[in-house]
């Protein structure tokens, strides 16, 4: 029998899986420091974010902006938020992930400064929930991107489905899907659409994408559309 030389085949990595990495890792962290702050509950008020005497940009030093993001009030709070993250984390990996730390970078700074300026009434805040509308309105975005009927359409009912959802959380004052839990948290459904537009910006094609033009199609190929040229 003869022996082969032939090395064994190495999966390679190319430019399309390449955003993913940054992006998993990102999602990973969240994931681990959302389970570890909910492990000890004790450090969660540290973490959090606190309306402060100070002015409306974060002070050097001052990171719950940032933290308070993987705090939450509950263990049932916690759960729901972070099997949402996971899920819309997985999607946005799938199809756009060289956007999705864009998106939670918009929105992970966006949406305490909203609270602060938009929301007097409110103290503190908790939850991953804010982060979960930012990955919702990337997927929203990626759908819309595709120019293609059927997608632009469920685009369409996400955004009407967002819309619907805040507005029921503004008028009765409670979760529609998180479980509710009266006298330790209400919701802020500001804080969600602030989260939803933060995430749209961040999958929509840059400007200088829209003028590059169209890729061409394969040498022999059939196909008489261009298919489209947006970096992913």
């Amino acid at each position: 029998m003869p022996h082969s030389t032939s090395e064994p085949m190495r999966p390679v990595l190319t430019s399309r899986s390449l955003p993913t990495i940054p992006g998993a890792g990102l999602a990973l962290l969240i994931v681990a420091g959302t389970l570890a702050l909910g492990l000890y509950p004790a450090t969660t008020e540290a973490w959090q974010w606190q309306r402060g005497t100070g002015g409306v940009l974060p002070q050097p030093g001052h990171w719950q902006w940032l933290t308070s993001h993987i705090t939450h009030w509950s263990w049932g709070h916690l759960i729901w938020d972070l099997v949402a993250f996971i899920i819309l984390s997985f999607v946005c990996l799938r199809i756009l992930p060289s956007r999705y730390p864009l998106a939670l970078a918009l929105a992970a700074a966006l949406i305490p400064l909203e609270v602060r300026l938009l929301e007097p009434q409110f103290t503190s805040y908790r939850g991953l929930s804010g982060l979960d509308s930012a990955l919702f309105g990337l997927v929203v975005a990626a759908l819309w991107r595709t120019k293609a009927p059927l997608p632009r359409l469920l685009a369409a009912l996400g955004t009407c489905g967002l819309v619907g959802k805040t507005g029921f959380e503004l008028v009765t004052g409670t979760t529609l899907f998180a479980p509710a839990e009266p006298g330790l948290y209400l919701p802020v459904p500001s804080a969600h659409l602030t989260g939803f537009v933060a995430g749209l910006l961040a999958g929509l094609p840059m400007g200088w994408a829209l003028t590059r033009p169209p890729a061409p199609c394969a040498p022999g190929s059939r196909n008489r559309f261009h298919l489209p040229a947006w970096p992913r």
